[in-house]
């Protein structure tokens, strides 16, 4: 299940400059399963399914989901897991899915940390119409949405838009920026990792960035599941005031990379 908060912290926050809210013309980042009942039969609607391997997807998934393997939006680069492929890598992901240009893209998983990356990896590549399906799969469900096993025909899309890579921050542009009163670091990985007393997927971890502020995924997950009727665009997203300056950025190599070029807390 996904929170606005979850939302926001995890595809905006992170490492992220905050800006001031201001009315955004665009569209919702987080839709209703009511909302996908009725638009999803729509030509421009792609629905992803991102999960882990095909064997999941076989066993149901919203009609006419297309399915995304988690590996393939994730590569790992010197020694670092999760890292973001190269944007030619990603592109062909997305455009093998049947992704174009203007395509309203909802993507859900039974993770949401996996829903938020392909998310991201979508504002990456400059596919500005992408949005995560509030509680995916097992709210579609409880809500009387029908699951299917076959696997749909899918055409190839074509993406011709541009990779942002203002909306990756190293560890430099961290560092130059650890004073800004325009900048929010906000840690969202365990309490373990976030004191530096623990390590996650064989990654150890000393400590934290300095002046970061935690908000673990794990507390960011809703405990019962709800759906989030948006009538008005949240105030996260996709430009600064200005439009000069992400709302937000995705450490490259996160805390890993810190570690190595800057002394923790």
């Amino acid at each position: 299940m996904i929170s606005l908060l979850h939302v926001a912290l995890c595809c905006v926050a992170t490492g992220g400059v905050v800006a001031p809210p201001r009315a955004l013309p665009r569209e919702p980042v987080i839709i209703s399963t009511a909302w996908l009942a009725r638009h999803g039969a729509e030509r421009n609607v792609v629905v992803l399914a991102v999960l882990h391997s095909e064997d999941e997807f076989r066993r149901g998934h919203i009609p006419a989901a297309r399915f995304i393997d988690y590996g393939a939006i994730t590569t790992t680069r010197d020694g670092l897991a999760t890292e973001l492929p190269d944007a030619a890598r990603l592109r062909q992901v997305f455009v093998s899915a049947g992704v174009t240009d203007a395509s309203r893209v909802i993507v859900y998983s039974d993770m949401p940390l996996m829903a938020s990356r392909a998310f991201f990896s979508l504002e990456y590549l400059g596919q500005r119409h992408a949005a995560i399906l509030d509680g995916g799969l097992k709210t579609w469900q409880a809500q009387g949405g029908r699951v299917v096993t076959d696997a749909p025909v899918v055409r190839p899309g074509t993406l011709t838009t541009h990779e942002h890579s203002e909306l990756i921050a190293d560890a430099a542009w961290i560092q130059s920026h650890l004073e800004s009163p325009h900048v929010a670091l906000v840690d969202t990985r365990s309490d373990v990792e976030y004191r530096g007393a623990g390590e996650r997927h064989g990654m150890p971890s000393l400590g934290h960035i300095p002046g970061a502020r935690q908000r673990s995924n794990v507390t960011m997950k809703l405990a019962e599941p709800t759906t989030v009727e948006m009538t008005s665009p949240p105030h996260v997203g996709r430009a600064s005031p200005g439009g000069s300056e992400p709302m937000g950025r995705l450490p490259r190599a996160s805390w890993a990379l810190w570690e190595d070029d800057v002394a923790a807390v």
